[in-house]
């Protein structure tokens, strides 16, 4: 295994799913040798069809993303996306009432996507959906009050990193 990346990969044209390690996964049909067969069922995708570039996260969308301080993953939200070409965008912790800027490769729309060998948070699910998380009027609730006790901590040098520090319920 020796650090190798794996994936837990569903196959959307037959309903299975399997652990996949990073060099199996090709972005292009054309990157699969002549020795490999190649199912029916693979096509090749557009330039608009292609969805690793990360244009398509906005605001209020529902992600895990992961936390550079811990490196482990929590649920999250898109709070700000960056027009600087830096491909990062701010989110929201929403388990945790926290927000971080996180780069494109620290963002995955579901649990699932995360590498088997890292760290998640006990409120993220592997599964193939995201764990409910609260409503966009919710969260812009919560985010308003982080960023109002945020601007007092800072006011008065006391400012939290971890994003487990709760809000006071």
């Amino acid at each position: 295994e020796g650090g190798t990346i794996k994936y837990d990969v569903e196959f959307i044209d037959y309903g299975n799913t399997d652990i996949v390690e990073e060099y199996s996964i090709v972005k292009s049909k054309d990157c699969i040798s002549g020795e490999h067969d190649i199912d029916i069922n693979v096509f090749e995708m557009t330039q608009e069809e292609e969805l690793d570039d990360g244009t398509t996260w906005k605001v209020n969308d529902k992600c895990v993303a992961k936390w550079r301080e811990d490196n482990i993953w929590y649920n999250a939200c898109i709070t700000e996306v960056k027009m600087d070409g830096s491909n990062e965008y701010v989110v929201f912790f929403t388990d945790y009432g926290n927000e971080a800027p996180v780069g494109l490769g620290e963002i995955f729309e579901y649990g699932h996507m995360i590498p088997l060998e890292d760290d998640i948070d006990e409120n993220v699910v592997r599964g193939d959906r995201a764990q409910p998380i609260p409503s966009e009027a919710d969260i812009g609730k919560m985010l308003k009050e982080v960023r109002e006790e945020t601007a007092y901590s800072n006011n008065n040098n006391a400012a939290t990193s971890q994003p487990d520090a709760n809000i006071a319920d």
